[in-house]
């Protein structure tokens, strides 16, 4: 439960980090570029609308009429003849994107303005020019500059007559053309081109508009934004667009409640064009002032045809059948194939590797097509986009539940999935799912960042299992196994070792009059006595069994300074236990203390599922038997002569030779009395009546042994080894040992 609590913690952090990187503007930007470049190049190239149409000012057709190349110098006349031919053929809208900026020849002015005025639905385009107005600033601070966009329109006679005059501002490369301006907001909101061509193709669904905002939005003055005419000036057109526009700004919800009313309209329900076309005038004006492209496919995908051809002259080569203008929305402008360097190529996603660009006919020409079936690329709202985001990432958080390579798949087929769908709504209803975010950004940070709290946490456990085992184990021990634990079994050595064995008087009765739960806590001190000194002085503790312990120090070659060691933690022990202070714990155990020195084999012992480490040999269990002999002969601290032989500045005291339970050779014992330095004279002058005594037992002088050993009582009449010696010497007076007695003294079982 902690793992998949902590998991759930992880995919809300990466729901978090997927809703935090949707407000840097750089990231925004990043998105845009590679989510619709994505999205662009799986779809690929899309149909056409087969009732638009671009009439390309081509240079063939220029050379065929012998015209400038420069199709501004064109003579007006033949954009006339064009209007006149277009209008014949029931052209329902006629754009030009070309800006007919300074008066011509007084003929071919006229007659373009007679034509557009007949045909009453030529769109010119204008353009934006910056305008710097100084601004008085508060007293005490500088004067700032107002930045103001104002419309240039066509020439009066031309502008006069045409259905409506708009700008199409749009970026230059190196910027990838992915959005444009509906309504240019630094120019106060004015409609751009496609915008006022799409107004002027809707002018009988614009009536239809107004009907449904005097019945869900009734003005009490009446004002309700002007109907749409059939021949409308361009201002009149634009008066129009900016007070509905403005309707819908200054109500937010009117939007959803005409497409309600839309809906439920029983005089559109029979005329779905129309309806249609009252649909996206709706979408056109509630919509935002910048929005993002549906491009159909490369340069000429939307329908193109030469300029030549459109006026019905005969062409050497036609790019197209003839088409049949009745109801198409006909585009005029410089449409040949644009290469990146020249002025009216822009770059978008279609742009191709050898250089060539979308002119910005045809880009206005998709966007005004994009308007009419409210194909535009949509977003997702912030609110559904954060909501997507915080799913994504509590949908990664609970796959790296997984073990690491399982997540990682698991991850990768989920982001395959999610862009498939998103493929799949972007070409069916243009909806943009975002990518970089969820796949780029919340997938590796909930990936990695998971793999990291796992390695982490995994860490912290072997650590912690590191920090267990080193309770129980040597710290090398500890690090070979956590390097290979499958080598359990042969992971063992011969080594010289020193095995120090202890074991505490009175346990047994102490346990059976203590309450297992205090039992537990004195143990716990008392083993926190024995143990510091070990410790302390390098050793290992390898095991206990109830009130014994079991301590080793281990090296490749013998060592005194191991003996040495040994035995400072003995006497340590002794002092800390049998003397008890502050330390010590009630009640109070005393405690014998045996060492012994040799080969042993160490390594980790058992079967099956349980194993431990300790050591093996005959030195453990010749340590245990010396530690026994301490009952036996009344001492606390015993060691073997390899012991004794092998340290310097301790005090020691021959005990004799003894065949302990178990062995068939007899030890020489040695008793730990203490450092050299802190040993009293009596203890000298005990320690040298009793080697004297003990150099006569092994001569079987039994008589003056036991003077020796009486001298040796006089000085410490407690002292249990020359109590036992005087028995043995007593005894052997009235039965002697046979002819092989060799001093060996022979005890029984602990």
């Amino acid at each position: 439960m902690r793992r998949l609590g902590r998991m759930i913690l992880w995919g809300v952090l990466t729901g978090c980090i997927g809703i935090l990187a949707m407000t840097p503007a750089g990231i925004r930007k990043f998105e845009e570029d590679l989510d619709l470049a994505v999205l662009f190049k799986l779809r690929g190239p899309r149909p056409a609308p087969a009732d638009v149409v671009l009439v390309n000012i081509d240079p063939a057709s220029a050379r065929q009429f012998k015209l400038d190349p420069d199709p501004s110098q064109w003579p007006r006349e033949l954009h006339a003849r064009l209007i006149d031919r277009l209008a014949e053929q029931g052209a329902r809208t006629i754009t030009f994107d070309v800006v007919f900026r300074r008066p011509r020849s007084t003929q071919g002015d006229d007659a373009l303005a007679h034509a557009m005025r007949k045909a009453g639905n030529v769109v010119l385009c204008g353009y934006l020019q910056e305008e710097i107005h100084p601004a008085r600033a508060a007293q005490g601070r500088r004067d700032s500059q107002i930045y103001v966009e104002r419309l240039i329109p066509p020439i009066p006679a031309l502008a006069r007559t045409a259905a409506g005059v708009a700008p199409f501002p749009l970026p230059k490369h190196p910027v990838r053309l992915n959005q444009f301006w509906a309504f240019k907001t630094s120019a106060a909101g004015m409609p751009t081109l496609p915008a006022v061509t799409f107004q002027v193709y809707s002018a009988r669904a614009h009536g239809h508009l107004m009907r449904l905002l005097n019945l869900v939005a009734p003005e009490p003055s009446g004002k309700q934004p002007p109907e749409m005419e059939t021949v409308a000036a361009p201002t009149r057109t634009t008066d129009i667009m900016d007070a509905t526009r403005q309707k819908f700004l200054e109500q937010p919800d009117l939007a959803a409640t005409l497409r309600k009313a839309l809906k439920e309209d029983a005089e559109l329900r029979e005329d779905p064009g129309t309806r249609g076309l009252v649909s996206a005038l709706i979408n056109l004006y509630a919509g935002a002032d910048s929005r993002f492209i549906n491009y159909y496919g490369p340069a000429e995908t939307i329908t193109t045809m030469p300029y030549a051809q459109a006026l019905g002259a005969a062409t050497s080569s036609k790019l197209l059948p003839e088409i049949d203008f009745k109801n198409k929305a006909v585009f005029v402008g410089l449409s040949e194939r644009i290469r990146n360097d020249q002025a009216d190529g822009f770059y978008t996603i279609f742009s191709q590797s050898s250089g060539l660009d979308i002119s910005g006919v045809e880009i206005a020409a998709s966007v005004f097509a994009n308007i009419r079936d409210d194909t535009l690329v949509q977003p997702l709202a912030p609110q559904d986009q954060a909501g997507l985001l915080g799913v994504w990432g509590l949908l990664c958080g609970a796959l790296c539940l997984l073990s690491p390579l399982y997540a990682a798949l698991a991850l990768i087929g989920a982001g395959v999935l999610y862009l498939v769908g998103g493929l799949h709504l972007f070409s069916h209803n243009s909806t943009w799912l975002p990518l970089a975010i969820p796949l780029l950004i919340q997938t590796p940070f909930a990936f990695l960042g998971s793999q990291f709290q796992r390695h982490y946490l995994t860490a912290r456990e072997r650590r912690n299992i590191r920090r267990a085992f080193g309770y129980h184990l040597p710290a090398t021990v500890v690090d070979r196994l956590a390097q290979n634990f499958n080598h359990i079994r042969e992971d063992s050595q011969i080594v010289y070792g020193i095995c120090l064995f202890t074991d505490a008087q009175h346990y047994t009765t102490l346990s059976e009059t203590m309450p297992p739960e205090d039992l537990s806590r004195f143990l716990n001190q008392y083993y926190q006595l024995i143990f510091q000194p070990v410790q302390d002085h390098g050793g290992i503790v390898s095991d206990l069994k109830g009130d014994s312990m079991l301590a080793i120090w281990n090296a490749s070659q013998p060592s005194p300074r191991l003996s040495i060691q040994a035995c400072r933690a003995a006497l340590e022990i002794s002092r800390a236990v049998n003397q008890p202070g502050r330390s010590a714990p009630e009640p109070v155990l005393p405690t014998r203390v045996g060492i012994h020195a040799g080969d042993i084999h160490l390594g980790h012992i058992g079967a099956g599922k349980h194993y431990e480490y300790r050591p093996v040999g005959d030195i453990v269990n010749t340590a245990s038997r010396i530690e026994g002999l301490n009952k036996f002969l009344g001492t606390r601290v015993l060691v073997s002569e390899e012991i004794a032989m092998t340290v310097e500045g301790f005090f020691t005291r021959l005990m004799g030779a003894f065949l302990v339970a178990g062995k068939t050779r007899p030890v020489t014992i040695y008793e730990l009395v203490g450092e050299e330095s802190t040993v009293p004279a009596q203890v000298r002058e005990l320690a040298q009546a009793f080697t004297a005594g003990l150099a006569l037992f092994r001569q079987r002088r039994w008589s003056q042994a036991i003077r020796e050993f009486e001298k040796a009582r006089s000085i410490n009449p407690d002292d249990g080894t020359t109590r036992l010696y005087l028995k043995l010497c007593r005894q052997y007076q009235v039965l002697p040992p046979d002819d092989t007695f060799a001093g060996v003294v022979v005890t029984g079982s602990k």
